[in-house]
């Protein structure tokens, strides 16, 4: 960061605060199998919140609280949720995320509507006042790292092992003495707080909160499409929230070379405004996501990875071995082999 520019640094920003917001999306969607097209609802709560309180001076203090006021919001969104699934939970998000969206975000009372005045002020945080962007940066880029260490600690605790038994199947899990209902309403307050919180960050890197354009609908599902693409289940997948500013800076690089027209221009009107879509379709090759596959391919190069290694020799030898038709079959029949099986069926003049 210390060689970008401010152009550079803003997008960054952006990238990271928007990977704040999808670490919400892991336990809920990712684990315990609820959709929610509504993260960036949240995050903008959460940023209404912090203003309230603060009254925009930017003291990181008032996060935690944030945090535990959006969590009741998320808790009342799940209790009409808790008995829908699939489209009809779908449905029911983009309708709480249009809501606040067209509603609450844009009356004047909620955030004002002049862009000329700085809502929200520069972060304090740690004794530091983090007005120069590229210490912003470092920051949020710190927080996401610490979110993704907290998610992974968390999938192994009693809650995560919960949330994952409860995508699996609902019916199991009360079979075994899980509370169906309370396990929801508890991971989409913990979503909801995630966001809320990241939702202060998203406000103070811009400075100004417009009511009526940051909250659009296709903004938070892009971020629900990145993610699926991604890998849901796994934190790491929200770096994949810097997939259309990377694909811009590689325009960017490109057309100051003054060569490779094709490539500026399939990055530029392709890969930036449909990339995120393009890589939602390629969910039905592999639905684990990107990050997975990315992960089995770079895992054998740990030193500490011999399981990785291990499971990549046999899968290659698998793959070495011959297979009849698509049968599993792995002997290598010859052309007599398969003369006398037809022989003995009596379809050899058929064949």
């Amino acid at each position: 960061p210390g060689a970008w520019d401010e152009i550079a640094l803003n997008n960054a920003i952006a990238a990271m605060v928007l990977a704040l917001i999808a670490l919400s999306l892991v336990p809920l969607t990712g684990w315990a199998g609820q959709v929610n097209f509504a993260p960036l609802a949240f995050a903008g709560f959460g940023a209404f919140v912090f203003l309230q309180f603060t009254d925009g001076d930017g003291s990181a203090a008032w996060i935690p609280l944030v945090g535990l006021l959006c969590a009741p919001l998320g808790a009342l969104v799940a209790l009409p949720a808790a008995r829908l699934r699939g489209l009809y939970l779908a449905l029911m998000s983009m309708a709480f995320a249009q809501l606040m969206a067209t509603v609450f975000f844009p009356h004047p009372d909620v955030f004002p509507a002049s862009t000329a005045v700085r809502q929200f002020g520069p972060l304090e945080m740690f004794g530091f006042t983090f007005d120069d962007r590229r210490d912003y940066f470092m920051l949020v880029a710190g927080m996401v790292a610490l979110g993704i260490f907290v998610l992974v600690l968390l999938r192994r605790s009693r809650f995560g092992r919960r949330w994952v038994a409860l995508s699996d199947s609902p019916a199991a899990s009360a079979t075994v003495g899980v509370n169906v209902l309370w396990t929801k309403v508890i991971v989409y307050a913990f979503s909801a707080a995630i966001a809320g919180m990241a939702g202060v960050f998203w406000a103070t890197s811009k400075g100004t909160v417009d009511g009526v354009r940051d909250f659009e609908l296709l903004v938070g599902l892009e971020i629900v499409l990145l993610m699926a693409a991604a890998g849901m289940s796994i934190p790491a997948a929200v770096l994949f929230m810097s997939f259309r500013f990377v694909f811009a800076a590689l325009a960017a690089r490109l057309d100051e070379s003054g060569n490779f027209g094709f490539l500026v221009w399939l990055f530029e009107e392709i890969f930036v405004p449909f990339g995120p879509g393009l890589l939602a379709i390629g969910m039905v090759v592999n639905q684990r996501g990107a990050i997975y596959e990315m992960g089995r391919g770079f895992a054998p190069l740990l030193p500490w990875r011999a399981d990785a290694r291990e499971e990549q020799r046999l899968e290659r030898e698998a793959n070495r071995e011959p297979e009849v038709g698509e049968l599993g079959l792995a002997r290598p029949f010859t052309s007599d082999d398969v003369a006398a099986i037809d022989r003995r069926l009596g379809v050899t003049g058929d064949v």
